[in-house]
């Protein structure tokens, strides 16, 4: 059995049905569904009435029930059971699932036990609750337990660098191990992922497992770490294999392996460089800084280079060696930084050697003498210096105290060479002594000066200053002045603010219900008053019964502040608390705003309005969409074309068809029937070229892809255009949606705002959708238009090949040809119906990257390779370990969303997902977008499909719909936005914004 490959990268995408609803009454659906088909089941065999089974999980299957009652039938709603025993009565004696689809696994105590046999049953619900008649059965038995073990292995192999008798010699590292599969008659199957791999403890073998390295290996092992022999000694491997029933076959012919002794030391590496400012004698002179020590690489003839020792001298001579060791791990250049680098005005020698993976290290090379420049440029002074006295800068403040601690901070000066520490100095103003002058060593950029002693009545300055390790010193930085009055203490606290007002969008926040959790909030109050004066005011943001969420130190006299808060707690209520503190730091008692809740009022999207449109209204109006109007194939391809003859440069595009070309390595053929099918029908102008005011491509749907949004960007959007000849041919132009234009928060909204005009054809609607579309397709960025990538889907090629195909186009500067690239995520494939290695290979990969294929994270990696195009047809992925990661694998490809597995259970596979549509019909949208019934991957023999192997729904406009609406709230859009004009509340960051984009689907 081999799985359908299919998949997709993100791609077109399709618009939402509307249900319209009457005012017609609707009788109860009381009329049960007719009964589902026969059970059916895969048989090993049958014996009469009888499907005999292997003792395993086995799936029950049925065809679908049918309702003529009108309410239909429910896609989860069958019941199935089974019998007790041997035999059945048509019905339930032992229920597996009242919500079941049409097909079931069975599994555990629900399978007969060996030589026994069991009954099973279907019948199903509508959705208005009626079960239908149970169907007719199926009697299943299972096969006796297996107890054949598979067959021993082909021989143990492995690369080896040379032979002696049966004996592989190898390099002193790691070495990979290999057999031919085994295999297995007994029914269960063999395990292909149970292989035992052995060894045995020193040079000779008994023929089977003394050291275990693994039982649950495949066909090859990477042999590590104390599983090698050591140097000099030889082991022999075995491997061995185990069915699904457990059983293990005999060992394999086992091989024997010896590692070879390196004794042999690397070369020297190449004389030691420097980049010098210039030279004297033997010696290279550089300005004060870090530079590069460079050598050209040693070479080993055994185990290989493995790294690199660099050195210094103490001081001005060397001695060939090492006196302080820089590194022991190094390649060939390192950057001397720090204490490393001689003194200004003093030399070190640099020297290198290397080290191979055996251990042996090679000689030293040639030094280099390095001498620094003498420094005599002073560093910049220091900047934003705050000194503080009480939390209160000290400029022109009177302190009561004779021993104040003055907290100061300033931001780091910079040097060409290195800043070695700051001096800060405490100045008598009157004789200008220095009371204090403590050093604080670089990077702290802060410091507790703790006083005493100072004197009524007198006036005291601070200063900073920065010191290089040259001992230059930069300009002192005055912190300001302060007096010393010495009174009594002030212990009495100033009033409480009055007029205390807190407002969200205008509005007292007293009472409101805010929809979004990072509200920006408007303080004001009167000032408060006290003998010793007021010097500052702290507002508060708090959760009634919680903790403080933002925090303000407002400096008086201001009275205002704007509080943004941020990830409040839906359901929570808040408050605004504002208190005063005086100049001898008493504080006040808070006054206290009303209250307010965070509720989580939903964001509507309506996807037919601004996810995906393909209203005719839009796809077919007169302006816009006839002869170069801005939604026409011509006014995409004239903006791409910059100052180009946009028919020349569309041309040059069509002619990547017509010969063959490598992309990636991968070969992709010509194509005849662009020129049959597509270029020679094109109307054409007087002088021959292409007429792009009657192209042949009809606009099918605009799309909003706000769920990919990445780095830089709010997402993509796309112009999907298709035409009708053959079976059809798609263009979709992709298009970021940069925030160099808008930012995420503008974007979305913009889109939103189309709800604005219920009615698509109002002159409203569709200028704001002109505004969107102008924006992202027809707005160059520094030249150059924000486009992702081009693609193509080809249906005109089926009738000379029976093949689809998918081709991905880039622009690469403003006015470049559009260009052929890989299909992103794609590998190259096998021809048709051949080479099962590369099946295996692709499963392979598959199973290796199960846990990022999940998590819809992978990236195509070796031994894989990313295609040049993608054809619709090709089988691969036989047998993966998990359906899921095999689903995740073909949608991140192109042809995976357009072939099998967005076929719907007992449906057609749609080829495309928004479909070339005739004049005056709107495009028709496949199933892949709604709430429908679809393969994983299907059972094919002779190429033909019997059945779903397993199914799921994917309802791709419901996942894009919540997405959008998750983004709208996290900027802060409201119930009221559509009302007046929108600015956002706040602007999701790179990170947060691609964390919202998971599982990017087709």
């Amino acid at each position: 059995m081999f799985s359908t490959f299919i998949g997709s990268r993100p791609g077109p995408a399709a618009a939402v049905f509307f249900a319209l609803y009457s005012a017609t009454p609707v009788w109860a659906d009381s009329t049960p569904p007719s009964a589902a088909g026969p059970t059916t089941v895969a048989c090993q065999s049958t014996s009469g009435n009888t499907c005999i089974v292997a003792d395993a999980n086995f799936s029950i299957s049925v065809s679908p029930a049918s309702d003529s009652g009108g309410s239909g039938i429910d896609p989860n709603g069958y019941q199935i059971c089974r019998s007790d025993d041997t035999d059945g009565w048509g019905g339930c004696e032992v229920n597996l699932s009242l919500a079941g689809p049409t097909s079931f696994v069975v599994s555990g105590g629900h399978r007969p036990a060996p030589g026994k046999r069991r009954a099973y049953y279907f019948r199903s619900r509508d959705n208005a609750g009626n079960w239908g008649p149970w169907n007719t059965p199926r009697y299943v038995k299972t096969a006796g337990a297996d107890n054949t073990p598979p067959t021993a292995p082909g021989p143990t192999t492995t690369s080896c660098q040379s032979t002696s008798g049966n004996t592989c010699l190898v390099a002193d590292g790691n070495f990979t191990l290999s057999v031919s599969p085994a295999s297995d008659s007994g029914g269960s199957g063999l395990n292909h992922s149970g292989y035992q791999y052995c060894r045995s403890n020193n040079t000779s073998g008994w023929g089977g497992c003394e050291v275990s390295m693994t039982t649950s290996g495949g066909t090859s092992y990477l042999v590590t770490g104390g599983h090698r022999p050591p140097p000099g000694q030889r082991r022999a491997y075995y491997v061995r294999a185990r069915d699904n029933a457990g059983n293990w076959g005999p060992w394999n012919t086992p091989r024997y392996i010896q590692t070879d002794v390196d004794t042999t030391p690397p070369t020297m590496p190449g004389p030691t460089t420097v980049s010098c400012q210039s030279t004297s004698g033997n010696t290279c002179l550089v300005p004060v800084g870090n530079f590069t020590v460079s050598a050209a690489a040693a070479s080993d003839a055994g185990s290989g280079v493995a790294g690199y020792q660099i050195c210094r001298s103490n001081d001005v001579t060397g001695w060939g060696g090492c006196a302080v060791n820089l590194t022991l791990n190094g390649g060939t250049s390192m950057v001397v930084s720090g204490d490393h680098r001689p003194a200004p005005g003093a030399r070190r020698a640099y020297y290198f050697r290397a080290k191979d993976h055996a251990g042996n290290w090679g000689p030293w090379n040639d030094e280099r003498y390095v001498q620094t420049l003498p420094d005599d440029v002073p560093p910049s002074v220091v900047s934003q210096l705050r000194a503080r006295i009480g939390g209160q800068l000290i400029s022109g403040l009177e302190v009561s105290v004779a021993n104040p601690t003055i907290a100061v901070s300033w931001q780091a000066a910079t040097d060409n060479d290195q800043v070695s520490r700051y001096q800060v100095v405490l100045q008598r103003v009157s004789n200008g002594s220095w009371l204090y002058s403590p050093w604080v060593n670089h990077p702290t950029t802060q410091f507790n000066l703790a006083t005493s002693g100072l004197i009524d009545g007198q006036q005291y300055q601070l200063w900073v200053r920065a010191e290089d390790r040259s001992g230059n010193h930069s300009g002192f930085v005055s912190g300001g002045v302060f007096s010393v009055d010495l009174v009594d203490p002030d212990t009495t606290p100033p009033s409480t603010v009055g007029n205390l007002s807190a407002q969200i969008d205008g509005d007292e926040l007293a009472g409101q219900d805010i929809d979004h959790r990072d509200p920006t909030i408007a303080v004001s109050w009167s000032a408060a008053s006290d003998a010793s004066g007021i010097s500052r005011y702290q507002v508060i943001l708090r959760q009634i019964g919680g903790s403080t969420v933002q925090s303000l130190s407002i400096n008086h006299p201001q009275t205002s502040a704007t509080v943004q808060g941020s990830g409040l707690t839906v359901g929570q209520r808040y408050q605004i608390r504002v208190r005063a503190q005086d100049n001898a730091d008493n504080w006040g008692s808070y006054a206290n705003s009303g209250t307010f809740r965070v509720i989580d009022l939903p964001v509507t999207v309506f996807p037919g309005h601004e996810l995906v449109v393909n209203s005719l209204a839009v796809v077919e109006d007169p302006t816009r969409t006839t002869g170069c109007g801005a939604w026409t194939f011509c006014a995409m391809m004239t903006s791409l074309a910059g100052g180009q003859d946009p028919a020349d440069y569309t041309r040059n595009w069509l002619r990547q068809w017509e010969s063959d070309h490598n992309v990636n390595g991968d070969l992709v053929e010509a194509r005849s029937h662009m020129l049959t099918e597509i270029v020679n029908p094109w109307p054409k102008q007087a002088n021959g070229k292409l007429d792009l005011t009657r192209s042949p491509f009809r606009l099918l749907a605009i799309v909003n892809r706000a769920d990919l949004t990445g780095p830089g960007d709010a997402g993509e959007a796309r112009m999907v255009y298709g035409t009708e000849r053959g079976s059809g041919f798609t263009v979709i132009f992709e298009y970021k949606m940069s925030t160099a234009l808008m930012s995420r928060g503008e974007w979305w909204s913009e889109w939103h705002r189309l709800n604005l005009h219920p009615n698509q054809a109002s002159a409203g609607y569709l200028e704001q959708l002109q505004f969107l579309t102008d924006t992202f397709a027809r707005t160059p960025i520094n030249g150059r238009i924000s486009l992702g990538q081009v693609r193509t889907n080809d249906g005109l090629v089926f009738a000379t090949t029976f093949l689809w195909e998918w081709r991905e186009f880039n622009q690469n500067g403003p006015g470049a040809p559009l260009l052929h690239t890989t299909v992103k995520q794609t590998p190259q494939r096998a021809p048709l119906f051949g080479f099962p290695e590369w099946t295996e290979m692709v499963t392979q990969w598959i199973d290796d990257n199960e846990t990022a294929l999940l998590n819809q994270t992978h990236v195509i990696s070796a031994p894989l390779q990313l295609a040049g195009n993608d054809t619709g047809f090709g089988f691969y992925g036989d047998h993966t370990n998990n359906p899921w990661a095999r689903l995740n694998f073909s949608q991140a490809t192109c042809s995976g969303c357009h072939v099998s597995e967005t076929t719907p259970v007992g449906g057609a596979a749609p080829f495309f997902h928004i479909k070339p549509r005739p004049a005056g019909q709107v495009a028709t949208l496949s199933q892949f977008f709604f709430n429908t019934p679809l393969c994983v991957d299907l059972v094919h023999s002779s190429g033909e499909l019997i059945q779903c192997w397993n199914t799921y729904t994917q309802n791709e406009m419901g996942r894009r719909k919540s997405l959008f609406e998750a983004r709208l709230r996290s900027v802060g859009y409201k119930s009221d936005s559509q009302l007046k004009t929108f600015q956002p509340t706040r602007e999701p960051d790179d990170a947060e914004a691609v964390k919202m984009s998971t599982k990017r689907v087709h």
